[in-house]
């Protein structure tokens, strides 16, 4: 019997959390980015999939762009971030799945790009604040990505513009 949406997005959800947390180790393995981090336990978000109709919902709402994204990221209030509780991820598993399909790679790959990608934007990076942040968030996901994925959402857009 085949897996329910909903069950699919459980799995996608399980797989992301997983990878966030590899990713936080390394990112609080880092003396460079650990200085991101709130002081605490250890880092911690919440990872949450979703549908195209709640990411649209979420990025019309938040970004005031009607269309659905492939991840959105939520940073924590200061009280929580002092908790180590950096924040929410919510990725969109349609949107992460074309984005696979259409680049030739599994979707275990698209997770880890848009995984890293969010946790930046958890720790403060915004590419969309000028050309010297997008330069150093794409710095950033190239070396926290798994050396066989090297190529962060940023580059990606990058030479996909030149492409286009």
């Amino acid at each position: 019997m085949p897996k329910s949406t909903a069950a699919k997005q459980a799995d996608l959800e399980k797989a992301a959390s997983r990878i966030a947390v590899g990713v936080l180790e390394q990112v609080a393995a880092s003396r460079t980015l650990s200085k991101y981090l709130p002081k605490g336990d250890g880092p911690k978000i919440t990872v949450c999939v979703v549908g195209t109709t709640a990411m649209r919902r979420l990025n019309r709402v938040y970004r005031k762009k009607d269309y659905p994204t492939d991840v959105l990221s939520f940073p924590a209030p200061l009280v929580f971030k002092k908790g180590g509780f950096l924040g929410e991820l919510i990725l969109c598993a349609p949107v992460a799945r074309a984005q696979a399909k259409a680049r030739g790679h599994s979707i275990q790959r698209e997770l880890e790009v848009l995984v890293v990608h969010g946790v930046l934007h958890l720790l403060g990076f915004d590419h969309e604040k000028g050309h010297k942040q997008a330069q150093l968030m794409s710095r950033w996901e190239k070396k926290l990505l798994p050396r066989n994925s090297r190529i962060g959402l940023i580059a990606r857009a990058a030479s996909d513009i030149c492409k286009g």
